[in-house]
């Protein structure tokens, strides 16, 4: 399967979606470019609302990276955002690629952590644009 083509990213947004709707707490995910270019995401978010949701990643993916250079921290392997009303969990996949996930407030977030890492290494291969033809 090409990366980009109509039938990577329904393939992507079906193993997204199965991720959200197996790990409890979990209510919505997308993957992202460094650029902040959508590449999957989750149902039911809308195309426009995932949209946002990546640029929002994005910023923030840049910001934790930047923070990691000036600190001399190494590379940002995930970022946690802790809100009233839920977290939102960022996880490198690669270089340059990321997964957002949206987590509810009374999620456990180590199992969040947990099942994030988990499919960001079960799923990361197609994830990664350039390696799903092996």
């Amino acid at each position: 399967m090409t990366p980009f083509t109509d039938s990577w990213e329904a393939e992507i947004n079906r193993l997204i979606t199965s991720f959200v709707e197996t790990t409890p707490g979990v209510a919505h995910a997308v993957v992202v470019a460094e650029d902040g270019l959508l590449l999957g995401f989750s149902d039911p978010l809308s195309h426009d609302t995932a949209d946002q949701a990546a640029a929002i990643v994005g910023v923030l993916q840049s910001v934790a990276q930047g923070a990691a250079r000036f600190f001399h921290g190494g590379p940002v392997t995930q970022t946690l955002v802790d809100m009233a009303d839920g977290r939102l969990l960022l996880m490198t996949i690669s270089d340059g690629l990321s997964l957002g996930v949206f987590a509810t407030p009374d999620a456990d977030v180590g199992s969040a952590v947990e099942a994030t890492a988990g499919f960001v290494e079960r799923a990361g291969r197609m994830l990664i644009p350039g390696v799903a033809d092996g």
